[in-house]
Formats: C-alpha cells, sequence, structure tokens
C-alpha cells in the first residue's frame, strides 16, 4: 500500500478501441464561471484525441474479457491501475462511446470478481492484467468510476452489452456507491484514501461535484457529511498565497507534507468541476487563489513539482497534468479569459506528445481537464434513453412498471394486519447488545405500524434504541426485525430450520421511510440448528431511511459480505439455503443510546423462475367458508430516478370472496354487515363481573 502512495504519478488508464465511430461529445454553457472562448469549436480536437488514446492505452484482455487502460511507463511496464481504468469510462462516456465503456466496465467486473466480487476496484493488476498485485481500493477510482456508471444510465440507459447477467447500469452504481459509503468513509464522515487504510487523506481526492449528485441514485446521509469535511479539510490545507495544496495531509485537512506533486495537481480540476457546475463558494475560493497565484506565468512555464509555499517549480518538466489542472482554475471567471484559452491550448499539445511518448497518465489528466475548459463536461446530458428496465428506470425516461407480475412475489403489504407474510413465515423483532431496546418486544407478539405506503392501512416497523460499540467486550448493539421465507425456517423446537431456494430470484425491492439514519437489509445464512454459518457477517445492503417513503430497489449480486472477519460464503449458496429476510441498525450512539425507527412496505422479491409457496392467499378453517383473497396491483408512473416513484402513482387492491359451505354447516356470522345481529337473527353482547372487569367499546356506536 506504501507503493500506491509514491506510484499515483505514473498509474495508466486504458482504453479499448472497438470501432473508430466518431465521438459525440455534449456541449454545455456552465451555469457558473467561465470556458473556452467559442468552445463549441474544439469537438474535433476533443475525438481525435480521444481516439488516439484509445488506440495507444485502450487494450483487449483475451484472459479476463473487456479492455482495460494499460500504463505502459515506468514503473507499472504494462499493469493496469484503477483510477486509469476510470478515467477511461468517464471518458468514454462522455465522448459517447458506448462500446468503449461496456469493455472497460467487463474487464472492471472481472478484476472485482477475482478479488471476492468486491464492488471496489482493486488498485492494481499484473502486466498482463490476469491477475491482482494490490487489493486495496483507491478512492478517487471508485468516485470517478461510480460518476461513469451513473452517466452512462443517464445517457445510454438499461444495461452493458457483451456481459452476462448484466445488471443495470444504475445498479452497477448503486452498488458502488454503497461500498463507498460502507468502506470509503472514516467514523468522522471524511474521505479515506481507500477502503482498506485510513492513516492520511490525498486532496485530490476531493471530488464534491460528484458527491452532491450521488444521493440521487443512492441516498445516504453520508454525502451531506462529507462534503462539509471535504470543504473544510481543503480550506485547512491550501496555502492562500499560492493556492497550492499537498500531495497528502493529515486526517484533520492540515498538510502532511510541502509538496505539490503528481497527486496533488489534479486537486484544481476537481474544485474547478464543482464551481463550474454548482456555484460553490468554497469550490471558488480554491480555484481563485490558486488561478491569481499564477495568473502571470506562461503555461510553457509550468513545471511538475512544486513547494507549496512557492509558485517556482522545483522540476521543470512541461506536462499536461500539471497543465490542465491549473488551467481549470482560470474558469474562475472572465478576468482569467487569456489564461484560460493559452493553457488550453498547452494542454492540448501537451496530451497529443504524451500520447506519443506512451505516457498515460499524463494524457489521462491532459485531456480530463480539456473536457471540463472546454464546456465538454456538462453535469447533466440534455436528454436520457427512454427504457423499461426489469427494475431500475434511468432519469429522464418514461415507463410503465407493473410490480406484482410471474416471477415477481409479494412477500408482504401489511394489510392483513397480522405477523404472517404471503410466503407463510412470520415477523418477529430481535435485539443484541448495551443499550438495545426494540419494539414491538423482542420475542412477544408482532404487530404492524399503523399507516403503511401510498396511503394504505399498515406496514412492517420497528422503534427503539441502540448504544455505543465497545470493540474490547465484542459488544455491538443493534436492533432489527425480520421476517421467514416459510412457516418452519425456524430452529427446534418452534420450526425445522426449513429453506426457501431464492438461488432463481434476482434481487429485493421495497419501499422504507424513516429517520433518516442508515439501515440494513440482510439474508442470514444459518444451520438447520440456527447456528450462524457466516459468523454474522452476512450478505447485506445498505441504506438510508428517507423522511419520506423511498423505493429501495437492489439484486441480490449487489449484496456483499464484509471484509476481514466471519466466514465467506458464495451468495448463490446463501440464496439456496435462505431461511428469512432481516432489517436492521446499521449505526451506534456514541455515547448513552441513540433512538431508532424504520419502516418498510411492499416488499417484493423478484425476478424469480416461480414463487414460494404458500402464495399471496389466506384460507380460514375449519368452521366456516373459505375466503380466498386475490391482490391484484396496477402501477403506472413516470419515474424521474431509479429510487422514488412520484406522486401521482395510483394502485388498486381488489379483494374477493367466495363461500364454499358444505352441505348441513350453517354460517352464523361474518360481520360483514356491520350491525349486532348475526346471521340467525340473534344479537351480540358484551358481560363483564368481579374486581377491575371492565368492557371498553372500542366499535362504532
Amino acid at each position: 500500500m506504501h507503493i500506491k502512495r509514491l506510484l499515483t504519478a505514473v498509474m495508466t488508464v486504458l482504453f479499448v478501441s472497438a470501432g473508430m465511430a466518431y465521438a459525440a461529445p455534449v456541449y454545455t454553457n456552465y451555469p457558473y464561471g467561465n470556458q473556452l472562448t467559442n468552445g463549441t469549436a474544439y469537438a474535433t480536437d476533443l475525438n481525435t484525441k480521444w481516439t488516439n488514446f484509445k488506440g495507444k492505452f485502450v487494450v483487449a484482455n483475451a484472459t479476463r474479457g473487456g479492455s482495460r487502460v494499460m500504463a505502459p511507463e515506468y514503473p507499472h511496464n504494462g499493469r493496469t491501475v484503477s483510477e486509469g481504468q476510470a478515467y477511461g469510462m468517464i471518458f468514454a462516456v462522455y465522448m459517447d462511446d458506448k462500446t468503449t465503456f461496456d469493455l472497460l466496465l467487463k474487464y472492471k467486473l472481472a478484476i472485482c470478481a477475482l478479488d471476492g466480487n468486491s464492488q471496489l476496484m482493486p488498485w492494481s493488476t499484473s502486466t498482463d492484467g490476469n491477475s491482482i498485485t494490490d487489493g486495496g481500493s483507491a478512492t478517487d477510482a471508485d468516485t470517478d468510476m461510480a460518476w461513469a456508471l451513473m452517466k452512462a444510465a443517464e445517457r445510454w440507459g438499461g444495461s452493458p452489452s457483451g456481459i452476462t447477467g448484466a445488471l443495470t447500469y444504475t445498479q452497477y452504481a448503486q452498488g458502488m456507491l454503497n461500498a463507498i459509503a460502507s468502506n470509503c468513509i472514516a467514523g468522522d464522515g471524511s474521505l479515506k484514501p481507500g477502503d482498506s487504510w485510513d492513516d492520511m487523506e490525498y486532496p485530490s481526492y476531493y471530488s464534491e461535484a460528484y458527491f452532491r449528485e450521488y444521493g440521487t441514485v443512492y441516498t445516504s446521509a453520508k454525502w451531506a457529511t462529507l462534503i462539509t469535511q471535504c470543504n473544510s479539510h481543503i480550506i485547512a490545507n491550501q496555502v492562500v498565497s499560492t493556492g497550492l495544496t499537498s500531495e497528502t495531509a493529515n486526517q484533520d485537512g492540515t498538510r502532511r507534507d510541502q509538496t505539490y506533486l503528481y497527486n496533488a495537481c489534479r486537486t484544481g480540476m476537481r474544485y474547478a468541476i464543482d464551481y463550474a457546475w454548482n456555484g460553490d463558494s468554497t469550490a471558488g475560493t480554491v480555484i481563485n487563489r490558486q488561478a491569481a497565484a499564477f495568473q502571470g506565468i506562461a503555461a510553457s512555464s509550468i513545471g511538475d513539482g512544486y513547494n507549496v509555499s512557492s509558485t517556482s517549480p522545483t522540476s521543470n518538466n512541461n506536462n499536461a497534468t500539471f497543465i490542465g489542472p491549473i488551467g481549470c482554475t482560470f474558469m474562475y471567471g472572465t478576468a482569467y479569459q487569456t489564461q484560460l484559452d493559452a493553457y488550453y491550448a498547452r494542454t492540448s499539445s501537451q496530451v497529443g506528445n504524451h500520447i506519443n511518448g506512451n505516457e498515460y497518465y499524463n494524457a489521462a489528466v491532459g485531456f480530463y481537464s480539456m473536457l471540463v475548459m472546454s464546456g465538454y463536461y456538462p453535469k447533466n446530458f440534455s436528454s436520457g434513453a427512454t427504457a423499461t428496465p426489469s427494475n431500475t428506470v434511468p432519469a429522464g425516461s418514461t415507463a410503465t412498471n407493473t410490480p406484482i407480475v410471474v416471477g415477481n412475489c409479494s412477500f408482504e403489504d401489511g394489510e392483513d394486519n397480522d405477523a404472517e407474510n404471503f410466503f407463510g413465515g412470520f415477523w418477529y423483532t430481535y435485539e443484541d447488545g448495551t443499550g438495545a431496546s426494540v419494539s414491538p418486544t423482542a420475542g412477544g407478539d408482532y404487530f404492524m405500524g399503523s399507516g403503511g405506503y401510498d396511503g394504505s392501512l399498515y406496514a412492517p416497523r420497528f422503534t427503539g434504541t441502540v448504544g455505543p460499540i465497545n470493540a474490547a467486550n465484542n459488544d455491538y448493539p443493534s436492533i432489527g426485525m425480520g421476517s421467514q421465507f416459510n412457516a418452519n425456517a425456524g430452529a427446534p423446537p418452534d420450526g425445522t430450520g426449513e429453506v426457501t431456494n431464492l438461488s432463481s430470484c434476482d434481487g429485493i425491492r421495497f419501499y422504507a421511510k424513516g429517520d433518516g439514519k442508515s439501515y440494513h437489509v440482510k439474508i442470514p445464512y444459518t444451520a438447520a440448528d440456527g447456528t450462524s454459518m457466516t459468523g454474522y457477517n452476512d450478505y447485506r445492503y445498505d441504506f438510508t431511511a428517507a423522511a419520506t417513503w423511498t423505493l429501495v430497489d437492489v439484486a441480490f449480486s449487489l449484496f456483499a459480505q464484509a471484509t476481514g472477519w466471519g466466514t465467506a460464503y458464495p451468495i448463490a449458496t446463501v440464496l439456496t439455503n435462505a431461511k428469512e429476510v432481516q432489517f436492521q441498525t446499521s449505526f451506534n450512539a456514541t455515547t448513552g443510546t441513540t433512538t431508532a425507527n424504520l419502516w418498510v412496505d411492499n416488499i417484493v422479491i423478484y425476478g424469480c423462475n416461480s414463487c414460494p409457496t404458500p402464495a399471496a392467499t389466506s384460507t380460514v378453517t375449519p368452521g366456516g367458508p373459505t375466503f380466498t383473497f386475490t391482490s391484484t396491483y396496477t402501477n403506472s408512473y413516470t419515474a424521474t430516478n431509479t429510487n422514488t416513484i412520484p406522486a401521482g402513482s395510483t394502485a388498486t387492491f381488489t379483494p374477493t370472496a367466495t363461500s364454499d359451505l358444505p352441505p348441513g354447516e350453517c354460517l352464523m356470522e361474518n360481520a360483514e354487515d356491520g350491525d349486532n345481529t348475526n346471521l340467525f337473527g340473534g344479537y351480540w353482547y358484551t358481560y363483564q363481573d368481579g374486581t377491575g372487569a371492565a368492557i371498553v367499546n372500542s366499535g362504532k356506536q
């Protein structure tokens, strides 16, 4: 991992050239700041650079499939690093090159498969691209790659081509964002350098422009805290007189070193994006400081190393990795128009030289900067694809969605207001650890909460408290609720440990609301006697319970076990032996206790070959008629993002009942007439007797 820190400067971006179709970047007038004079004239320049970049650095990988961005320069000598793969994916989606994007994504998924199907790509591969040489992730690559996937969903919709069993672009983005929120954000909300280490920060990893948009695809309270921390840390780090930031930072943002090198040089570009898109005042301060300090320095005089306290270079190699991001800072305003135009021209010239000289990293950072300076780096594309994927709809698309269809199995809607779900299993709550207390009471009768999604009457809910973590005592307090997939799923003596095979199913979707905190849905894997097979490190997916009902739609392939503890199993094994689904807290108090409040509703297990039995049918026997309730849902809406159904959705529920009383059996009462006369002509009454006995009238007067 220490090697990673030293060699970031020379990491390689790979693009596979599959066809040479002319790319189609989208031009935009940024709402804030400035951009190139006559920016629309630069489309040809960008297309030429992209075509040449692909031809030099994007190579096919026959062993793993797809294509990778290869770094030929020393010290990589042909390796692929995750930052490079991420740059390639960003360039491909902004240049409207779906073929290349899909090949890059295919290779990324193959390398992640070698790393236990992780969502975050390992940092580096072998020189032939066939194996992993550093399994930890780099957060700048993770955040760029997630952004590229979000833009692919917006620009093209649907799923990538050439990938067996492919999810949608949105689902891949959600999986990465879930992993970033879980593994790359520290406990204080600051940005870690990777998923497996946290002893420093890289200011050039701060990407607030992207963080602001992540919530449109994956809701988490962590994004807002992360933005606040990054803005605080960049101000603590930057030297006001030069506008330069350090290569690395302490965990409060203060400078850990006094050098501006091949990591730090990207900082200005990232903050220029945030300012151009959003007009953020902190971003404006950051880029204006650097622009003011460098406005009198010619682009041809920029070096490739600085002490943060001086604008005089410590190394005089004039390359686009430094020229381009400094050029981006001149986007602050029209006062810097001359410098902006000149720095773009020099960056473009040097990117061409870097491609010819087999310098992947210099070419990649330079081309990234060219997209930003020219105006061909919009926050949103003007139009999205119209698509009807099975469970996600890209922003801007119009779709008709019918949730309950063949293979989509309704698990619970709460409307029968009892503890039994449609699969025949039962709801329960649980608690564990100091300060953990749950309602409904763990081990007691479960009851639904009043008021469900879309005006319905009932929904599963739990509330309670959890205490702080005490790792020394192995005390990790949590509370939650669960529901079995069949009536015999419980351990003896309550059940037989019967499993329900969900291996043919694609995923789970449900509506959730709550207190804005983080929760997770998980599928435990237990032996027949109830013993955890995973050491309680269950496959899970984290989500935020927003204040209003929000759709959570997640493929089972996006569920993951944590790394470093418990026992690992393939997700297919867990689904084959499924007994229950649980919804649990993902947070703890700092001191004392903190509250929890989670609702879920309209739970569907989707994409199954067939639905587990019993189906959604309630039968009352013996001694009376059989009532068969058939739930028919019609749900049509225009979706504006992948996980929220807008107001105006419609739903219909049609109960039907048939009586099958055999000859000689007489129905005395079914209460459907709403009065106190039974069907024999007699009357209902109440009675009381003895101390403390009292009748409470809870019905109609």
